[in-house]
């Protein structure tokens, strides 16, 4: 098999795998669709439940 055939391969037997464990990982971080939307029954949060930021190291 000529030099270029081989590098020609291995390129794409390269980016096949990498985009294929890229999809993984992505597919596997994602929610799935219960964790999308919070249920019709739960009331909304009012502000006063939210925690508070971070904040600015002046105050």
């Amino acid at each position: 098999m000529a030099s270029n055939t081989v590098f020609i391969a291995e390129f794409l037997l390269f980016g096949a795998v990498a985009l294929g464990w890229a999809a993984w990982e992505y597919w596997s971080i994602r929610p799935g669709k219960a964790d999308r939307k919070p249920p019709a029954d739960a009331p909304a949060p009012h502000a006063r439940d939210l925690p508070e930021g971070p904040g600015h190291p002046e105050r």
